[in-house]
């Protein structure tokens, strides 16, 4: 799976996942501003771009059912050097790789940001690192609560609900999400094991029959 290809399917499902569609109408993307392509090459680069992002799901474009349709973004270019792009950062230093490090910033949040090591918040001790109160706000785990909050307790998920069952509860979403693997271009696209999200809203993992 290719970013470009999560980005064509965030055009029609929005980028807010199937637990957020439980909450919130479908966001998607408006514009993408691209830098450090020549004016000879933009003309390509757009029509590249558009082709990979939605133009190829508008060939046998299905009814998309439950009110869900193709988003088209704007492609856009920029002449503004961004000082962290591998063209920057190669130029004034030796890069050996992509950095096992991320900065997660989340508006209006009680600790606005995080930074991550593989997954994990940096600074923690190994033997604390899967503790509740130092889980990634955005883990799966920790987004699955928050989700089940939001809900409110009478409308809460079930306490023997898994993640991967909560997920399928968002009905819309899924029969759209149906519809974009049977019938388009992502048709043969790899889905990941339901096992991996087989754990419960307190944190716990099911536990095999």
């Amino acid at each position: 799976m290719s970013c470009s290809d999560k980005i064509a399917a965030w055009n029609v499902l929005g980028f807010q996942g199937a637990l957020a569609s439980l909450l919130l109408s479908p966001l998607h993307i408006t514009g993408i501003i691209i830098g450090e392509v020549p004016s000879h090459m933009q003309g390509m680069v757009k029509e590249d771009c558009e082709r990979a992002l939605w133009g190829r799901l508008c060939q046998n474009e299905p009814d998309w059912p439950c009110g869900y349709s193709l988003h088209k973004p704007k492609i856009c270019f920029t002449r503004l050097n961004f000082k962290h792009s591998r063209t920057a950062v190669t130029s004034t230093s030796v890069v050996n790789g992509s950095c096992n490090e991320s900065l997660c910033w989340t508006a209006d949040a009680v600790r606005p940001t995080e930074i991550l090591i593989n997954g994990l918040k940096r600074g923690v001790s190994p033997k604390h690192r899967y503790r509740d109160n130092v889980k990634p706000q955005i883990s799966k785990i920790a987004l699955f609560q928050q989700c089940n909050r939001m809900l409110g307790c009478g409308s809460g998920f079930p306490d023997k609900m898994s993640y991967h069952e909560a997920k399928a509860t968002a009905l819309g979403y899924q029969r759209v999400k149906q519809v974009l693997h049977r019938d388009s271009v992502f048709s043969g696209w790899v889905k990941s094991a339901p096992g991996r999200e087989e754990f419960l809203v307190n944190g716990e993992c099911r536990k095999e029959a």
